[in-house]
């Protein structure tokens, strides 16, 4: 109830990229309660849904692990 009412697009985006088989609403709330990037500890501004973790920009934009797709 509480990721509907201040997180709806987090949970939009796990509902139309179908990994809601994979991980269950509380790990989601985790992710979105914390504050610090899963990567480094920095602040984590952004949610990465595959793994539903906190990162930081430069994790999310330069890290291999982060980039869904290699060159």
């Amino acid at each position: 109830r509480t990721i509907v009412s201040h997180a709806p697009a987090s949970l939009r985006a796990a509902l139309c990229l179908e990994i809601t088989r994979f991980f269950t609403c509380r790990p989601l709330y985790t992710a979105l309660c914390a504050r610090t990037c899963y990567n480094c500890g920095k602040f984590g501004a952004y949610l990465y849904v595959p793994t539903c973790s906190r990162v930081c920009f430069r994790c999310f934009t330069e890290e291999q692990k982060f980039l869904p797709m290699t060159k």
